[in-house]
């Protein structure tokens, strides 16, 4: 749409715009007075108002003003009109009131990017605090509805149960309102609560345009620290090639939830692909998932490694958050009842006291630090097509720190374990996910020698790829960043151990789960005797 972006005055109360109307005019705005709800309505549904502009009487209409305009534009805004801004502007000192106005903001839904909230400017003589805000709105990228009045569909494509309450819908509506419709496909719900979908949004034309990734957020600050941790931790290490283009100016928030758009990751076929969907998949060769793997440590090298002066505390590292919450430090309890990996409800002691009794002191204490992406598990990392060659993007950077350095390589190791074995045959037993743990301690110790599996074709290549990641995870710790082997033992134990305190893991996963624990404590004791 080629308009130019609208400001509206809302009634007028004998100000002189003559000065506002210049201004408007040299950057490029067109300025109309509107003196009635219909007329607002007529305004908004056009779809480029930019700037809603609400002149302020004396103190003592102040309050009628503020109230009369949010009661009538609250009924006549959609979620598409989420990133207009709205100034109250006033000749005199700020009201005397204006602090027990209550609610001045009519959008139950705003921008993220801006500082879209309603603002007030005083001693606003001839518009000159006013004309600055509205110059400091020509530099943002800004959308406008579509001539079909916004989203007019929104398909849901649900591969899981997840639910997909009311407001991100809206959420959704106010990010693409150019579109003319989208498809959301949600294959999954973290264990933060947070909702991972694939848009894939259709032109005025109805014609496809970039499908893009949307993380929504139950949690308005979870979604701040991400974006925080990005532009902190990310951009000055890792190449851009690496991680996902973020784009701001689609980012919303609402009451409840808050809502995160970046590109897609564009993958072989032009499709989304995981790490995790080329472990299942047989298209993608062990060598494919070796060199992948490769590159991925490269990019997260980037990271510089540090030492520090004194012994890191590797329970607080990662269980520290687990033992502040009482839910999760009852599951955690739960899981520990039965196998009873740090003794029996007989001790007196706490679980914390419980594990530090267990486990050797070398197991519990780290030397380097490094920033880690902190939630690194197949999902978070996808698959980039340049020209035949796959390269990894990581995403969501909520975790995103400096802490201890092999944090990412474990948390991978543990997914691996846990989903990467899932549906292979025979290792759906205790027993056999124990014996391919064993097996591969036994390759660590004699220099990672290469074992052939004797499973059929399918389950091969799929353990074939876990085994190589584990491998790879480890040289990394041990070779490149001289890790001890206990320590490393010891912070897979505790990373499974905060995977385990969610409660939330299917029944197979959770088997694999408490499998991997067992076979760490042993390993631990084991290392310990050395």
């Amino acid at each position: 749409m080629s308009e130019a972006p609208l400001t509206i005055i809302y009634k007028a109360i004998n100000r002189d715009l003559g000065t506002l109307q210049e201004a408007c005019s040299s950057l490029k705005m067109t300025l109309r007075v509107v003196e009635c709800e219909e007329e607002l309505g007529r305004e908004l549904n056009r779809g480029t108002v930019s700037c809603i502009i609400v002149p302020l009487g004396p103190d003592e209409e102040c309050s009628k003003i503020v109230s009369e305009f949010t009661s009538t534009v609250a009924k006549i805004l959609q979620p598409e009109d989420a990133d207009i801004t709205i100034i109250y502007s006033t000749e005199r000192l700020t009201p005397a009131n204006w602090t027990v106005l209550g609610r001045i903001d009519p959008r139950p839904i705003q921008s993220h990017d801006y500082d879209q909230g309603p603002q007030l400017v005083t001693e606003d003589i001839q518009w000159k605090e006013t004309i600055k805000k509205l110059k400091s709105l020509t530099g943002r990228i800004r959308y406008v509805r579509n001539p079909m009045g916004g989203i007019v569909k929104t398909e849901f494509k649900r591969i899981t149960s997840v639910p997909f309450p009311t407001e991100p819908v809206l959420l959704l509506r106010a990010a693409f309102k150019d579109m003319s419709r989208i498809s959301v496909r949600f294959p999954k719900q973290g264990l933060s609560g947070s909702i991972a979908c694939i848009i894939q949004p259709y032109n005025v034309l109805g014609k496809k345009c970039k499908q893009v990734f949307v993380k929504i957020y139950p949690d308005q600050e979870k979604a701040q620290r991400e974006l925080s941790n990005y532009t902190t931790y990310v951009e000055p290490y890792i190449e851009s090639s690496h991680y996902p283009g973020y784009q701001h100016f689609r980012r919303y928030r609402g009451k409840a939830y808050s809502l995160m758009v970046t590109e897609l990751s564009v993958g072989p076929n032009s499709n989304a692909l995981t790490l995790r969907e080329m472990i299942f998949s047989p298209a993608y060769s062990v060598e494919q998932i070796k060199n992948f793997i490769s590159d991925l440590l490269l990019a997260m090298g980037k990271w510089p490694l540090t030492k520090r002066a004194e012994k890191i505390d590797l329970f607080n590292e990662y269980l520290a958050e687990v033992f502040t919450n009482e839910d999760k430090k009852i599951k955690l309890e739960s899981e520990n009842v039965y196998p009873g990996w740090f003794g029996d409800v007989a001790d007196s002691l706490s679980l914390e006291g419980k594990i530090r009794k267990t486990l050797p002191e070398a197991s519990l204490r780290g030397k380097f630090l490094r920033i880690c992406h902190g939630d690194l598990h197949a999902d978070n990392i996808m698959v980039k097509d340049v020209g035949g060659r796959l390269i990894p993007v990581l995403i969501d950077f909520s975790r995103t720190e400096q802490t201890h350095s092999i944090k990412d390589l474990v948390t991978l190791e543990a997914d691996m374990v846990i989903r990467g074995l899932c549906g292979t045959g025979g290792l759906h037993e205790r027993v056999g996910v124990q014996s391919f743990l064993e097996l591969l301690s036994v390759e660590t110790e004699n220099g990672g020698h290469e074992k052939q599996d004797s499973s059929d074709g399918k389950n091969s290549s799929q353990l074939g790829k876990v085994r190589l990641i584990i491998r790879k995870l480890r040289k990394n710790a041990f070779s490149t960043q001289g890790i001890p082997e206990i320590e490393y033992a010891g912070a897979a134990l505790l990373k499974t151990l905060e995977i385990l305190c969610y409660g939330k893991l299917p029944h197979e996963q959770n088997e694999k789960a408490t499998t991997y624990v067992s076979y760490l404590c042993g390993r631990i004791r084991r290392l310990s005797k050395v």
